[in-house]
């Protein structure tokens, strides 16, 4: 099928902690693993070292309504330390002494900050630094594009696109239209220094719906995703080449 062109890089996402908000970016360096620093760290029950997320809490303590940044740039093979911007307007580094003090107060129940592990499995912990969390996957790159988005848009004006929580956004050529990525599925696509390998759509559920720090409630979001793509938006991506990637980098098909 050759090579085709089909859009330039127009935004690009890391969240440094799972679940929360994360930092937007002008390049960044796709690893073996997938964005370098994207979701190094999750929250974890300190007693049996579960990992903690969004759908786990009572809406005041949501872990959307936090974010997390670098203060530094990671490096490979690195949990580098980050800042935690809580909802109450406050911030604490991951190194500070009262880190799980202040995370237990802002999200009214014990927990400890951890770094995730991937590919290796869980094992019980009872103190903070025995803790390192588990998935049951690699870091998937989450793609979408302008006219995904502007697809959606037309079916509920809520659906912005902090909602989806992409790592790279496409722009695609004037005239695209409709669910593009979706035919993108099985094979290759490149950006700039970098080659991914598109696995599968992404499956949307009721995270998107969630109030989050700049985004009231959205109950008709994933109502109008569903009826407008069987509740799919968006692809996830694998590594196949590291590289990195800049914003106006040209996207290609391959394959």
């Amino acid at each position: 099928m050759g090579e085709m062109a089909v859009g330039t890089v127009a935004r690009l996402w890391r969240y440094p902690v799972s679940g929360m908000a994360g930092e937007e970016l002008e390049s960044v360096a796709v690893v073996g693993e997938g964005l370098l620093g994207d979701r190094v760290w999750g929250l974890a029950d300190p007693a049996t070292g579960a990992k903690l997320t969004t759908m786990m809490f009572r809406r005041e303590h949501d872990l959307l309504h936090w974010a997390a940044r670098y203060e530094a740039p990671p490096r490979p093979g690195a949990a580098p330390p980050v800042t935690l911007d809580l909802p109450d307007g406050d911030s604490v580094r991951s190194d500070a002494a009262d880190i799980g003090a202040r995370i237990a107060k802002a999200l009214g129940r014990p927990a400890v900050l951890a770094p995730l592990r991937w590919r290796e499995t869980p094992s019980p912990a009872t103190r903070p630094e025995d803790i390192n969390l588990d998935s049951d996957a690699e870091r998937p790159i989450h793609v979408m594009t302008t006219a995904t988005l502007a697809r959606i848009a037309q079916a509920h004006a809520g659906a912005d696109i902090r909602r989806f929580r992409p790592n790279i956004v496409i722009a695609t050529p004037a005239g695209a239209a409709g669910f593009v990525e979706d035919e993108w599925v099985g094979r290759t696509l490149t950006l700039g220094g970098a080659r991914l390998r598109v696995l599968e759509r992404s499956k949307r559920c009721a995270i998107t719906t969630m109030s989050q720090r700049d985004l009231a409630d959205g109950p008709g979001v994933l109502k109008a995703v569903t009826a407008a793509n069987g509740a799919y938006l968006g692809v996830f991506a694998s590594v196949e080449a590291s590289g990195p990637i800049r914003l106006g980098d040209a996207a290609r098909l391959l394959g």
